[in-house]
This record gives structure tokens, sequence and C-alpha cells, in this order.
């Protein structure tokens, strides 16, 4: 199974036990979410890719402990919102810095820690364990971002 399916599946269990049990209505929710209409592709449109990351942020702003997979999207989403073209969009400006800012201060060294990272070349911050760059350093892998598409 690829293990992105895997990451995308386990991050919408993780939200649907942070809102409480699995009922009819959370069911219903998750038919509805956008991870889960995306969990085949890292491809995304602007819209599912900042819907993916708004719900990350809600999971950050409860200080949710996180696990691994949820760990490496949301750096996966720190590092697009960090290189890709959307961090100039106006609309979603203030977004990008609230979540790039909290991902800095709050859990980037929990982060870097819970992922085993080491410094390389350039500073890069780098998981071997999990062949993951944090930051600066992703920008010549696409695995360790997402792709936004109109």
């Amino acid at each position: 199974m690829n293990m992105r399916i895997i990451l995308f599946t386990l991050f919408i269990s993780g939200c649907l036990i942070l809102n409480g049990s699995c009922n009819e209505s959370n069911d219903k929710m998750r038919k509805n979410t956008t991870i889960s209409k995306n969990e085949n592709s890292d491809s995304l449109t602007k819209n599912e890719f900042f819907a993916i990351a708004k719900e990350m942020k809600q999971a950050m702003d409860r200080h949710t402990t996180m696990t691994i997979n949820e760990i490496i999207t949301m750096v996966r989403i720190y590092n697009t919102l960090y290189l890709a073209n959307i961090a100039n969009d106006r609309e979603n400006a203030d977004f990008i810095l609230n979540y790039r800012n909290q991902f800095e201060k709050s859990y980037l060294k929990e982060i870097c820690k819970q992922l085993e990272c080491s410094f390389g070349k350039g500073m890069t911050i780098y998981s071997k364990k999990y062949d993951l760059y944090v930051g600066i350093g992703s920008e010549f892998r696409s695995k360790d971002f997402f792709t936004i598409i109109n």
C-alpha cells in the first residue's frame, strides 16, 4: 500500500478521534473532507491544499499530540508553504504566516527530535530515518511537499 495513502488515512483517523467519537456525523464529515478525496495523490488544487493545511493548523492550535505520520504531513505542509508559489498568495497570506510561525516557534524543535533529524550541508534539516527534509533543502525533492495544481 502506498505510504501516502496510509499517511492521509492516519491523519483523517486522528482528526476524527480528536473531534470525538466516530459517530454518524463524523462519518459524513470524513466522506466530505478534502483529504479523503485526495488520498491517492500528492497533487492538490490550491483549495484542497489549504483545506488540509487548515485542518492541521487546528490540531496544532489544540496542541494535539501528533503521530509520526501526522508530523510528516505537518512538515510537508510547512515545506509547501515555504517553497511553493502560493506563499505569495494574498488571500491566504495571514494563514501562511501564522502556520509557519507556529510551526517554527512551537513545533520545530520537537519535530526534529521525533523524526531524529540532523543538520546537513547548508544547514538543511534532514531525517534520514524518514528520508524527509524540513524547510530549506527540500525544494528539489517533490516527496517533501505537496504539488499545487490549478
